[in-house]
C-alpha cells in the first residue's frame, strides 16, 4: 500500500515560542478556496492512504473557525473511511530532538545560503493572502496573518509582539541586495530562517521513521531542493514522479475540470471507493510521464467526447429494442445485419466509452 505523509506546518519545532499560535498553523497541506481551507484530495489519486499527524487532526476536528469547517468533515469522512490514518509527529520530534538540533546548526552556519529560499517562500505566502483574507474573512488579521513564520517567531521572541514597522525593516532587510551584512543582521537573518529549516529537517526524520514520502506546501519547495544540494543527495526520482503526477491531478481538478471537482466528503469518498479510480490513475500518470498539459480545453472535448458515446449507446440500446420487436415475426432475418452500420457504431461508441470510464466515474461522484 503507498502512503504519503502530509506534514504539520508551524508545529513540534522548537522555534516556535511556548503558547503561541496562529490559525493558520497545524495544517496539512491543503487548497484555499472563498470558503477556506480545503482538503486537497489529489495526493489521494497518487497512493492509497495518506498520514497526518493526530495533532493537527484534534486541531481540525475540534476547531471552531468556519474556515476549517469544510476541511473538518473531509478529514473525519477520509479518516472514518480508512484514506487517512494519523501519527505522533510530536514523539518522533521528542525523539530525535537532538540530531535535529544539530543538523539545523549545520544548515545554519551561513544564513545566506537559505536566503533566496527564504525569499521564494515569502513571495509565494505573499500569494495566499487573498484567498486566506477572503477565506477566513473576520478571523483575518491584517496585522499578523500576513506575517510569515520565521519573522513571526523572531518578533514574539524578541520583542513579545508583532509591530508592524518592525515587519516592515525585516521585510526590507530579506529583499535588500547588500553583500556584507552586519553581525546583528546576520543573526536576524539565522533567527528568520531557522524554523523553516528546523521544520524541514523535522520532515526528513519523519520520512525516514515511517518510510514514506514527504509532501509539504508548495512554498517550502525551495528549501528541500537547497537542502538536497547541501548534503549532496541525489535527487529521488521516484520522488519527482510522484510530485509530478500529484500536479497533474491538482490541475486536473483545478484546470481541465474544475465544475465537476468532488467537493463534499460523500462525493470525495465515493470516487476513491469507485473500481475506475485505476483509470482516473492511469490519465493522470499518463499526462505526467508525457508532460501532456491538462488543458481547460482538453477537459471540455473529453466531456463532450464522454458524453456523445453515452448518448449513441443509449440511442442504438432504443433503437435496437424497437427493430427487435418489428423483426421478431420475420424468419431468417438476423438483428445484426438488419442494423447494419448501426451495429458498428455502436460498438466504436462502446469503446469510446470504456476509453472515458475515468470522467464517468467522476460524473457519477458528483451528480
Amino acid at each position: 500500500m503507498q502512503k504519503i505523509i502530509l506534514p504539520t506546518y508551524g508545529a513540534h519545532i522548537p522555534e516556535i515560542p511556548d503558547g503561541i499560535h496562529k490559525p493558520t498553523w497545524i495544517i496539512p497541506p491543503s487548497l484555499m478556496s472563498s470558503h477556506g481551507l480545503e482538503f486537497d484530495i489529489s495526493p489521494l489519486l497518487v497512493c492509497d492512504r495518506l498520514i497526518i499527524d493526530d495533532h493537527a487532526h484534534e486541531y481540525i476536528k475540534h476547531s471552531d473557525y468556519p474556515f476549517l469547517m469544510g476541511m473538518r468533515n473531509t478529514v473525519r469522512a477520509l479518516v472514518d473511511e480508512g484514506f487517512i490514518e494519523t501519527k505522533n509527529y510530536a514523539s518522533i520530534a521528542r525523539l530525535h530532538a537532538n540530531d535535529l538540533a544539530k543538523a539545523t546548526d549545520r544548515a545554519m552556519r551561513d544564513p545566506l545560503d537559505w536566503k533566496e529560499q527564504l525569499l521564494v517562500f515569502m513571495r509565494w505566502w505573499d500569494r495566499m493572502q487573498p484567498a486566506l483574507r477572503c477565506g477566513m474573512k473576520s478571523i483575518y488579521d491584517p496585522d499578523t496573518t500576513p506575517v510569515a513564520l520565521g519573522i513571526y517567531c523572531y518578533l514574539i521572541r524578541a520583542q513579545g509582539a508583532v509591530n508592524p514597522s518592525e515587519v516592515v525593516r525585516l521585510t526590507k532587510l530579506l529583499h535588500s541586495r547588500k553583500k556584507r551584512w552586519s553581525v546583528k543582521e546576520k543573526q536576524e537573518l539565522i533567527a528568520i530562517t531557522r524554523p523553516y529549516i528546523s521544520y524541514l529537517h523535522l520532515n526528513v526524520a519523519l520520512r525516514t521513521k515511517l518510510q514514506c514520502p514527504v509532501l509539504d506546501w508548495d512554498g517550502m519547495s525551495a528549501f528541500y531542493e537547497c537542502w538536497y544540494q547541501q548534503t549532496l543527495r541525489a535527487v529521488d526520482r521516484s520522488a519527482m514522479r510522484r510530485q509530478d503526477r500529484i500536479e497533474k491531478a491538482k490541475e486536473l481538478f483545478s484546470i481541465s475540470l474544475p465544475n465537476i471537482r468532488p467537493k463534499t466528503p460523500l462525493q470525495i469518498v465515493k470516487l476513491l471507493k469507485d473500481r475506475r479510480i485505476k483509470d482516473l490513475r492511469r490519465i493522470i500518470y499518463d499526462a505526467a510521464r508525457t508532460g501532456k498539459p491538462l488543458t481547460r480545453d482538453w477537459g471540455e472535448k473529453a466531456l463532450i467526447a464522454a458524453l456523445q458515446a453515452h448518448e449513441r449507446i443509449e440511442g442504438t440500446r432504443r433503437i435496437k429494442a424497437w427493430i427487435a420487436r418489428g423483426l421478431a415475426a420475420i424468419p431468417f432475418l438476423s438483428l445484426p445485419a438488419a442494423l447494419g452500420d448501426g451495429l458498428i457504431d455502436a460498438i466504436q461508441a462502446y469503446r469510446a466509452k470504456r476509453e472515458y470510464k475515468w470522467l464517468y466515474a467522476l460524473l457519477d461522484a458528483v451528480r
